[in-house]
């Protein structure tokens, strides 16, 4: 798949285009992460040439198959959290500290509570846990593979462990450009209505 972000009007917003395997291929997805937390997610289904936009339930389902929910991939309103201060540790060479972030409203939250690893001098998360309502380790996320790229540190491989059922899914970045001139129209939802050649 090919994925492209751009600010747009102080929104952040996603656009990411599936190319295969066949069964998925022209699938796409739109997100708009807003400041106000007034978040949207939208989805073309190449059969039904309809974009829909994504319900709450939708974002709790997995994401083309895969280990990784809609609702990881969207950046989350830090304002509904409380945090706490959860340790120390090592991972991958680095030295992170430990944030506990814990919804404010756990009533529609898919987790009950993550615990993200962050290396403070770098500002890069390493690895985050998800904890189900029962404060039971459900997933874990974890940076494989972090390169400098054109002074912004990136990940190019994060593995999602499913630790309940013991299974996981990798996310490989192939190639990555900054600075790219994007048309604000392309995170516009008719844009994932075009018909592509």
């Amino acid at each position: 798949m090919k994925l492209y972000r751009k600010d747009v009007n102080g929104v952040e917003s996603v656009y990411i285009e599936v190319l295969g395997p066949q069964d998925v291929s022209g699938t796409r997805f739109l997100m708009k992460d807003r400041p106000d937390g007034s978040d949207e997610q939208y989805i073309y289904i190449p059969a039904v040439k309809r974009a829909i936009k994504v319900s709450p339930e939708t974002r709790k389902q997995p994401f083309l198959g895969s280990d990784f929910y809609i609702a990881d991939l969207v950046k989350p309103d830090i304002n509904l959290y409380d945090y706490t201060f959860a340790g120390e540790e090592e991972i991958g060479g680095r030295k992170t500290k430990l944030v506990q972030a814990t919804p404010k409203n756990p009533e529609g939250e898919i987790y009950g509570k993550t615990i993200t690893a962050i290396d403070p001098q770098d500002l890069v998360v390493m690895r985050t846990q998800f904890f189900d309502k029962k404060d039971k380790l459900f997933k874990v996320l974890t940076v494989k593979k972090l390169e400098k790229i054109e002074g912004n540190w990136t990940p190019l491989d994060q593995e999602m462990a499913d630790v309940q059922g013991s299974t996981n899914s990798t996310l490989s970045v192939q190639g990555v450009k900054y600075g790219v001139e994007l048309n604000d129209g392309m995170f516009d939802r008719t844009y994932m209505l075009q018909e592509r050649k």
